[in-house]
């Protein structure tokens, strides 16, 4: 089986601390950044507020799937970088070191 290679730009994309604010519709106020994490370059661990409500922050782990080539030739979607899904979870250690997130 061929290893997925994620192509520069999705790699632009999930690097911007913004986008993720965005795809979630959160206020980022922290991130953990876990060495241990070394296969999901798709998954985030943050600590967000909601936008709206400007809620206490919480500790999240989230996934972005973003549209590639493969996914625009199958019109799964209309452009790169267009969110497939995303996943937020509400977590209080962090399943890649198990370090508590306070």
């Amino acid at each position: 089986m061929k290893e997925y290679t994620e192509s520069q730009e999705l790699t632009e994309l999930k690097e911007d601390i913004r986008n993720w604010e965005d795809w979630f519709d959160v206020i980022i106020t922290e991130c953990h950044d876990c060495k241990e994490n070394k296969k999901y370059y798709d998954t985030l661990i943050i600590k967000a507020k909601d936008q709206e409500t400007k809620s206490h922050p919480n500790w999240f782990l989230t996934r972005v799937w973003l549209a590639d080539e493969k996914e625009i030739e199958m019109a799964e979607a209309e452009e790169l970088g267009e969110v497939i899904s995303a996943t937020q979870l509400e977590i209080s250690y962090c399943p890649f070191c198990g370090e508590k997130l306070s």
